[in-house]
């Protein structure tokens, strides 16, 4: 998406957001995804040296 944007914005200038949008807005919901249901468990695990 960052790399997407800043293309982008050579050629749209501030318009070239909205092209990015939506695959930053997918990639936001895969992570959330990915941390409210397949990484679930690992919320209450302690990082070792913390």
């Amino acid at each position: 998406g960052a790399i997407l944007s800043t293309v982008l914005c050579t050629y749209f200038g501030v318009h070239a957001l909205f092209g990015a949008l939506p695959i930053l807005i997918y990639a936001f919901f895969r992570l959330l995804h990915a941390d409210l249901v397949n990484e679930k468990s690992l919320f209450s695990r302690v990082p070792r040296g913390h």
